[in-house]
């Protein structure tokens, strides 16, 4: 009864209505407006995976400059896979060698000749930390030196007592320091840990200590 009370007139402004569709397509597997399915993730189990990809790539109608730049993340990421699983194996391959070398492993805690021959000694230098230690280098031509590693950073620290923030024990430190002096004393040449004055002047790379 409705439709037939319609004038002609009023017809004629419901045909000019505008209608927007919800979707451009029910068939298609992706939308336009880069839905799946079902608002959510979705797995298409198919035979021939690479012809529906590209079947997904013609209907989404993605620019071939954006899909080359997708393939070049997707080849670096691949490539990025591969040397995550390559420095793995290397971690657990290094991860075996240290178990094994746990059972030949000396704990150090004085004075003791490495070769057994008085070319490498360690010596204790807590302070820093309470297990740090120091080495002796007795070279044959270029005389006698301590690697003092963290004991002393600088060399101002040791020539003016600095305690680092970071210093475990103080007192301790300062002992180290004094047996370092001592040492000095003695002929022996202090390489301090990250002094940069120092690092200039010493032989590195081809120049050699012998």
């Amino acid at each position: 009864m409705f439709l037939k009370n319609i004038t002609k007139e009023a017809f004629e402004d419901i045909k000019t209505i505008e209608r927007k569709p919800m979707y451009n397509s029910t068939i298609n597997i992706t939308t336009s407006d880069s839905y799946t399915l079902t608002d959510g993730p979705t797995i298409y189990m198919v035979d021939d995976v690479v012809k529906i990809a590209k079947y997904c790539l013609q209907i989404a109608k993605i620019p071939p400059a954006v899909i080359k730049d997708i393939q070049k993340n997707i080849d670096y990421n691949n490539n990025l896979s591969k040397k995550f699983i390559k420095s793995n194996n290397v971690l657990i391959t290094r991860e075996r060698h240290r178990i094994k070398l746990n059972e030949c492993l000396k704990e150090i805690d004085n004075f003791y000749d490495i070769f057994n021959d008085g070319r490498l000694i360690t010596m204790p230098l807590p302070g820093h930390t309470p297990g740090t230690i120091g080495l002796h280098v007795n070279t044959d031509k270029d005389g006698k030196f301590i690697i003092v590693s963290d004991a002393v950073s600088l060399e101002r620290n040791i020539k003016n007592d600095e305690i680092p923030k970071n210093a475990w024990d103080k007192d301790l430190l300062l002992k180290s320091y004094n047996e370092l002096r001592l040492l000095e004393t003695k002929g022996y040449k202090l390489i301090y840990g990250h002094d940069d004055e120092q690092w200039k002047y010493l032989n590195k790379t081809d120049k050699t200590y012998e």
